[in-house]
């Protein structure tokens, strides 16, 4: 039994070392960008199997469309017939119980040989059941069987300063200033949200200066008298 347990242990150790020698570099890689504590979300540094897996929530404060984005921008590759742009492998699957992307960056070319497997995986997970899921929706992991590139580093340190900045846009409740989105300035969510429901032919009840429901910017279904068309 002895000998069996050294022998795990030696075989777990590069992989461990691996793992120390990547949260170092990540925090080396944050502390030279300014980023102060509590500005990110924290993240953990484990050993799945034989590969490194950061991991961390991202809070429902942040704008994931753009997390998503910035990301692929980081380890994408550019887009032949897309000036500017980037382009990423995406697998999806959708459930009950959980929605899941992974993220790959595709081969340069053909003749490479390089094994998706041991290449950067990021995986996106929205858990759709649980306590947890108001407070942070989602939970993102790069898993690398090795170092992570100069670029990855890049894109994972990125990805948590975008998870712990606020959306300015969703949390001020202000619209464009621009076109028709001059009405709404200065004014509250909620009365955006009704006048963006009324603009869709849509009749909302129960919100008014005397009414107890609260004015959080939420519209319930019972609000709105009929509409079945609308509210599929």
């Amino acid at each position: 039994q002895g000998v069996a347990d050294g022998a795990v242990s030696t075989d777990a150790a590069p992989v461990e070392d691996l793992a120390r020698k990547e949260r170092k570099r990540i925090m080396e890689l944050i502390e030279s960008r300014g980023m102060q504590p509590g500005s990110y979300p924290k993240f953990e540094v484990a050993i799945k199997g034989q590969k490194v897996v950061v991991k961390f929530n991202v809070p429902s404060t942040c704008n994931i469309s753009r997390l998503i984005v910035d990301l692929v921008t980081h380890i994408g590759l550019e887009a032949e017939q897309c000036v500017g742009g980037s382009e990423i492998l995406l697998r999806a699957w959708d459930s009950a119980a959980a929605r899941q992307i992974t993220l790959n960056p595709p081969k340069t070319t053909a003749s490479t040989g390089e094994n998706k497997e041991d290449s950067l995986c990021i995986l996106i997970f929205e858990p759709l059941v649980g306590s947890e899921y108001a407070v942070s929706p989602y939970e993102i992991e790069f898993i690398k069987p090795d170092s992570f590139s100069s670029k990855e580093l890049e894109g994972l340190v990125s990805a948590l300063k975008i998870a712990g900045q606020k959306d300015v846009k969703t949390s001020s409740g202000k619209a464009s200033t621009k076109g028709s989105g001059q009405r709404y300035k200065h004014l509250p969510s909620i009365e955006k949200t009704v006048s963006d429901l009324e603009d869709m032919g849509v009749r909302v009840y129960g919100f008014d200066e005397t009414s107890s429901v609260p004015m959080d910017g939420t519209v319930m279904w019972e609000n709105i008298a009929g509409y079945e068309h609308q509210k599929r």
